[in-house]
C-alpha cells in the first residue's frame, strides 16, 4: 500500500508526524551511472538525444562510435544544467532542484554511496523492519572500475565545467570531488 499524496495545506503537519527519508548521489556518481544505464545500453528511449549530442558536440573528422563518449555527454549535461537553469532531464538535474530540501523536515538525509546502512537505520527508525525484506536492494550496479573508465574519458576542462554546474548539490550534500576520484582509483592530475 502506498502512502496518499497529502493535501498540500497539511503537508507540514503530515511530515512531522511521518518518518520521512531523502536519498542523494554523488553528482559525479549519477552522471556515470545515468551513461552506463541509458546511453551505453542503447536505450531506444534515449537513442534520439544520443544523436543530437553528437551532432552538437562531436568533431566532423571524428570517427568515435555511434554512443556519445562520455566527454560530449559531460559537456551536454553542463550545457543542459547551465542554461536551463538545472531544469533537465531528471537523471542529470541537480539534486537540490529536485526536491524541496529546504522546505522539508527529512527525518533522514541518506547517501546512496551509504545506502545499506542507512536503508536499516531508516528502517529500524520508521519500525518497518517486519514489513520489508532488507536483502532485497535495486539498481546495486555502481562499480568503481565503470566510473573510473567513464571519467578518465572526459577532459579535464569539462570535469572543472560539471563541478561547477553542480556546485550546490556538492556543497549542499558535503561531497568532494577529490575524494570521489581516490574512491574509483582515478588520479586526476590537475587542481579541480
Amino acid at each position: 500500500k502506498t502512502f496518499p499524496k497529502p493535501d498540500p495545506h497539511k503537508l507540514e503537519e503530515k511530515t512531522r508526524e511521518t518518518t520521512s527519508i531523502v536519498i542523494v548521489r554523488h553528482p559525479l556518481g549519477r552522471l556515470s551511472s545515468t551513461y552506463f544505464n541509458k546511453f551505453n545500453q542503447n536505450s531506444f528511449k534515449f537513442q534520439r538525444m544520443n544523436d543530437l549530442v553528437i551532432k552538437k558536440y562531436r568533431d566532423n573528422n571524428s570517427t568515435e562510435e555511434e554512443i556519445m563518449t562520455p566527454d560530449e555527454y559531460i559537456r551536454f549535461v553542463t550545457d543542459a544544467v547551465n542554461y536551463k537553469n538545472g531544469w533537465t532531464n531528471k537523471h542529470w538535474r541537480p539534486q537540490y532542484l529536485q526536491c524541496p530540501f529546504c522546505s522539508m523536515d527529512f527525518t533522514i538525509y541518506a547517501r546512496f554511496e551509504d545506502l545499506h546502512e542507512d536503508t536499516l537505520y531508516f528502517l529500524l527508525a520508521s519500525n518497518l523492519t517486519s514489513r520489508l525484506d532488507i536483502h532485497l536492494m535495486k539498481n546495486q550496479n555502481h562499480n568503481g572500475k565503470s566510473a573510473a573508465y567513464f571519467w578518465s574519458r572526459v577532459k579535464i576542462q569539462s570535469i572543472r565545467n560539471v563541478l561547477r554546474a553542480y556546485t550546490n548539490d556538492l556543497q549542499m550534500f558535503q561531497y568532494s570531488a577529490d575524494q570521489y576520484f581516490r574512491d574509483i582509483n582515478l588520479q586526476v592530475d590537475h587542481d579541480l
